[in-house]
This record gives structure tokens, sequence and C-alpha cells, in this order.
């Protein structure tokens, strides 16, 4: 068991605020149901488990996964619901100067 930071951004009032969390295990087992303190949450749980968080703010609900590591102790959950364009700048590893203009990047799929 690790202990582990969740933060949320974008989501209860003002972007982020006390937000209703709960946390499920594989048998939808409650391990955690609680609000968020400027969107974040501390909570202690098994590594290498796959857990069900879910979110209730602004009578709407947002479900994602989280798969905890012993490595990583933070966790950041963006639940922006706008589209945004980033311009990413790609670079050889083995040549600095030399710039990738042609390829695709998928960042997350809906």
């Amino acid at each position: 068991m690790i202990n582990i930071c969740l933060k949320f951004y974008n989501v209860g009032y003002n972007h982020y605020d006390q937000v209703k969390i709960i946390i499920l295990d594989k048998c939808n087992n409650k391990i955690f149901e609680g609000k968020t303190y400027n969107g974040l949450i501390n909570v202690r749980l098994k590594c290498y488990q796959t857990y069900k968080i879910i979110c209730y703010y602004c009578n709407k609900t947002i479900c994602t996964s989280i798969y905890p590591n012993p490595n990583y102790i933070n966790y950041f959950f963006n639940f922006n619901t706008q589209n945004n364009i980033i311009t990413l700048l790609l670079k050889d590893k083995n040549y600095k100067n030399l710039l990738i203009e042609k390829g695709k990047l998928i960042l997350w799929q809906k």
C-alpha cells in the first residue's frame, strides 16, 4: 500500500473546489468516498491494481481509472471539456538540430 495524491483540474465550482470523489476497486467495493480540498485528495491504495474513480460535480459525472505504481505518488486528472489546439516541437534524439516535420502524434483519444 502506498499513499498517493490525486489532483483534479477543471472540475467543480471555479474549476476546482470541493468535488465528491468515489474510488472503487475491481470488485466495485468502495475504497474511498469524500470531497476534494482545492482539487486535492490523499488516499492510501494498493499498488498494481486498477481502481475506478468517479467524480461528481455540477450535476455531471466523470469516470476514469488509475493503476497505482510505487514509483509515482502524484497523479493529475484534467477534465477539460473544451478542445484546445497545442503546438509541439519534436526533435530527433540523436540530432538536436533536426526537426521532425511529418508524422502523427496522438496524446489521447475519445
